[in-house]
């Protein structure tokens, strides 16, 4: 790429266009998902209202919860990231913390000024260790604005006298301050399993799903990020970014972003599948590190060549009910096509086994249904992770990535 300014300057820019690392933060780069924004919106204009935003890792939520606040007006916002260290009291001080207001009041004297105080709400919850959902009633029925908290990663918490004190809470929020809104966004796979079985809730508070973008939602990322940088597309490498993404923005972002610079270091103007080639290992060897070591975890044995590697190399590959799950009998087709050998679903059941402890990375969960296991894996972005490795060893074991996956 020419060491000029202005190709320093579409660098940055690239930066910007796309941003696999971080959930996106502003409105006009946010695309898609206009179902649940509006639902999000609804809730938080409808009094008395609350909601959940629930669904895998890494399809967005977050970057939903960021630009929710462009999307409303008359709405004082205040979000913050649970983790498992926190108690009530803790993740309620901060984000009452968040929230700041200035009163001006009359001075003294014949020209007398006005004294501006600065009002911060967790300075009126009481000083004690523990706190309950009225107490926080307190503080919020006393304020006049139109509030939303938004807590997000909530599916840290574990504790469940926690999640009943958040379940009250939302109620005597509806009951008392309706001008209040609680968002809680996680990830979960059900309501129930975020914020558990409370059925005092289920009326004031919304259920959103948030389902993986589709094929179209992925593209317009692609598109608008191009344009941002005046590159052109081959409409085949588009495609195959979407098709490998899985539904899953962070690799869409991921994949068209090293595409992309490889093309600006060509000194081309137009992303071609030799740039898609190099993006792909771009992207393995930038890919989250929590995915890169449990697939280490996963494969690493003291021979040469490990079983485990083409075991799940397999469960990439395998076809997949509506719940993403696959029986051990679904790997015999697969296991073929990675390794071209014959096996027998008994022959792979002790690496699936394995496969779901702790010492090979838990990348699989284990699944037991009525009739038979079934298995997943336990963070779907692995599922792309081993697709892009097989695409990078080629030859009969690439799978047939220009297919919509399931």
């Amino acid at each position: 790429m020419p060491d000029t300014v202005e190709a320093q300057k579409r660098l940055v820019l690239l930066g910007r266009a796309f941003s696999p690392a971080a959930p996106i933060a502003q409105r006009e780069l946010f695309l898609g998902r206009f179902d649940q924004l509006e639902s999000t919106c609804d809730a938080v204009n409808e009094r008395g209202q609350h909601f959940v935003l629930y669904g895998e890792r890494g399809v967005g939520k977050t970057s939903l919860a960021n630009i929710i606040s462009s999307a409303l007006q008359n709405v004082v916002v205040a979000k913050v990231t649970c983790n498992r260290q926190e108690d009530f009291k803790n993740v309620w001080q901060k984000a009452l913390a968040k929230i700041r207001f200035r009163k001006e009041n009359e001075g003294l004297g014949f020209v007398p000024e006005k004294a501006v105080r600065e009002i911060q709400l967790d300075l009126f919850l009481p000083n004690r260790t523990e706190i309950d959902s009225l107490d926080v009633q307190e503080v919020l029925e006393k304020v006049g604005e139109n509030l939303l908290f938004i807590f997000d990663e909530f599916d840290s918490i574990h504790d469940e006298a926690f999640k009943a004190s958040f379940a009250d809470t939302i109620k005597t929020l509806s009951d008392n301050a309706p001008h209040v809104t609680v968002g809680i966004v996680g990830i979960a796979d059900s309501v129930e399993s975020l914020i558990g079985k409370h059925p005092s809730v289920e009326r004031c508070l919304r259920q959103i799903a948030m389902p993986r973008m589709s094929d179209e939602e992925l593209g317009l990322i692609i598109d608008k990020g191009t344009r941002m940088v005046e590159l052109e597309i081959d409409p085949d490498v588009a495609g195959r970014i979407v098709a490998f993404s899985s539904g899953f923005p962070h690799y869409t972002h991921l994949l068209a972003k090293y595409a992309a610079k490889h093309c600006m270091i060509a000194g081309s103007e137009r992303i071609d599948m030799d740039d898609f080639t190099k993006a792909i290992e771009d992207a393995i060897a930038n890919a989250n590190q929590s995915i890169r070591d449990a697939y280490q975890k996963a494969v690493t044995t003291s021979r040469s060549k490990s079983k485990f590697e083409d075991v799940v190399a397999a469960c990439a590959l395998a076809p997949v009910d509506e719940f993403g799950t696959f029986a051990i009998r679904d790997l015999e087709g697969p296991y073929y096509r990675v390794t071209g050998q014959v096996v027998t679903p008994q022959s792979l059941s002790y690496n699936l086994r394995k496969l779901t402890e702790a010492d090979r990375g838990s990348v699989l969960k284990r699944i037991d249904a009525a009739k038979n296991i079934r298995y997943q894996f336990a963070n779907p972005l692995m599922k792309v992770y081993v697709r892009m490795k097989l695409e990078m060893r080629g030859s009969h074991a690439r799978p047939r990535l220009i297919d919509p996956p399931p």
